[in-house]
């Protein structure tokens, strides 16, 4: 950066009054450097993602958008959420100085993990923040059999020859 070769001058240097002048050059290239890094990504939202014993928590940071506008569809174990955050109207003698806050469309697809239920996804906006819960599934649980020794009336009836008289009864 420029400002670092006028960093140390003292006053009696015939530089000294460009020091401050550098220093506003260099915050220039570094804003615009910035907007174009940003322009190039197009405009992003953060996400939190938070998982707890039964859901995994989406959390993002979505000011100025309707609910109604936004677009939250699923497909095998992707979930892509969409919206558009549109440049706000302003007078026309008006004069911009900086504009700052992402404006265009945003579409991100989230790869979810296995054993998520969406068919039972809840999603909600409230001031500003959007709300993802994607539950995960039940997961079945073993349950022990007990094991007896001999044979059951139920296991004899089958391993015989079936005959007329020793087909398994229904409750077998």
């Amino acid at each position: 950066m420029i400002h670092l070769a006028f960093r140390d001058l003292d006053r009696s240097s015939p530089w000294y009054p460009l020091k401050n002048w550098t220093q506003d050059f260099d915050q220039l290239l570094h804003e615009v450097g910035r907007a174009r890094t940003s322009a190039s990504r197009g405009p992003s939202f953060a996400c939190d993602v938070h998982e707890t014993e039964s859901d995994y928590l989406l959390t993002m940071d979505i000011p100025g958008i309707h609910p109604d506008d936004i677009d939250l569809e699923c497909t095998g174990n992707h979930m892509t959420l969409a919206f558009e955050r549109k440049q706000q109207t302003t007078a026309e003698d008006s004069v911009v100085h900086r504009l700052e806050r992402p404006v265009g469309a945003v579409k991100r697809t989230f790869t979810l993990p296995e054993g998520v239920d969406l068919d039972r996804l809840q999603a909600r906006v409230d001031h500003g923040v959007l709300y993802l819960a994607v539950p995960k599934k039940e997961v079945i649980k073993s349950r022990k059999i007990q094991i007896t020794a001999g044979k059951s009336a139920c296991l004899q009836e089958v391993q015989a020859p079936p005959t007329e008289s020793n087909v398994p009864a229904a409750n077998c």
